[in-house]
């Protein structure tokens, strides 16, 4: 597989965000956002895209989901979110010329 190079953005709020990919030909834009209340944390949420996203809230997903359970640290939560999508993308077609036909 190939991948670039993740380009990890932390935010003054704690939230962490990061692309990763390609994998099998998609990209995933991964968030690890504090959550409050009861049992407060952070937690997970992912995106998978076919083009390269600039952020996890201009992303053009495909598909995309959270994880539990929440985790102490931003970065905790957003490599859970990561390890979801991949499973994700397991199951998938190759985002590629060969993959779409």
């Amino acid at each position: 597989m190939n991948h670039d190079t993740p380009k990890d953005k932390p935010s003054s709020d704690g939230t962490r965000e990061r692309v990763t990919g390609p994998f099998k030909g998609y990209h995933v834009v991964a968030l690890g956002s504090f959550v409050g209340g009861i049992g407060a944390g952070f937690r997970g949420f992912y995106k998978i895209c076919r083009g390269l996203p600039d952020s996890y809230w201009t992303a053009d997903s495909i598909a995309g989901g959270r994880c539990g359970p929440q985790s102490s640290s931003s970065v905790g939560a957003m490599r859970m979110a990561e390890r979801a999508a991949a499973l994700q993308i397991q199951g998938m077609k190759s985002n590629g010329p060969a993959g779409r036909k």
